[in-house]
């Protein structure tokens, strides 16, 4: 016989109380078995009760059922990636040891870039990024703009500089950065920040061609949208 707690019970049509006893089965009904656990509210992810059976087996208790549950819960809500499944980071874009993920944004912008001469020779240069910020429901975090600099709506800022590059996965985006915190003001989410990753990037990039002696001083923007990261220290 093996004890069963469920979450979910689609043959009930409703869902019971996390953690709630429902009695026992044999092997038999077990296996033959069409009870699901609903581990996620957003997103739901379905799973046999099968796979649980070890849990069943040592017949845990309404806590230790709970347990088991946040854990999972855990493991579905580490950073998820608004821009598509985690990115393969080269090492040289890890931030230090020492540090802890606070922040994960996503931004959706321009980058823009002015018609410069130097040497006699007239190129694109960046003038200044201009994006919003948003978490993963897409909600409005903040914005990012020239320095680079990202500010919160809570307040807080800061500014980076680039101490890494690396090639994006897509090649026609701009280069994934690592960045360290060169300044900062108010107070909030990025007032301990240390270190800024962008990743994921798309587009971006200045136009081939079109800036010569009859274009001096234009500017053009390119739309992109990356992924921001947000390291402080662990002693924080």
């Amino acid at each position: 016989m093996k004890t069963l707690y469920v979450l979910h019970d689609p043959s009930a049509g409703c869902c019971r109380r996390a953690g709630q006893l429902l009695g026992t089965i044999s092997e038999p009904e077990w296996r033959n078995s069409r009870l699901r656990v609903a581990i996620s509210s957003k997103g739901t992810m379905l799973l046999n009760w099968y796979s649980f059976r070890v849990i069943a087996r040592l017949r845990r208790t309404h806590m230790m059922l709970a347990t088991a549950m946040t854990v999972s819960l855990m493991l579905l809500t580490l950073p998820a990636w608004g821009q598509g499944a985690a990115p393969d980071i080269p090492p040289v874009l890890n931030p230090p040891e020492g540090t802890k993920l606070v922040l994960v944004a996503d931004a959706k912008g321009d980058q823009i870039y002015a018609c410069k001469e130097q040497s006699g020779q007239y190129s694109w240069t960046l003038k200044a990024p201009e994006a919003q910020l948003f978490d993963k429901q897409g909600k409005v975090l903040g914005r990012h703009f020239a320095g680079p600099s990202w500010e919160l709506k809570d307040g807080s800022a800061v500014t980076g500089q680039k101490i890494a590059s690396a090639d994006p996965h897509d090649k026609e985006a701009i280069p994934w950065l690592l960045l360290a915190v060169a300044s900062r003001s108010g107070s909030g989410k990025l007032t301990n920040v240390t270190h800024i990753q962008r990743l994921n990037t798309k587009g971006g990039k200045a136009p081939p061609s079109g800036c010569d002696v009859s274009s001096g001083g234009k500017e053009v923007r390119s739309t992109y949208s990356a992924t921001y990261l947000f390291y402080e220290s662990k002693e924080k």
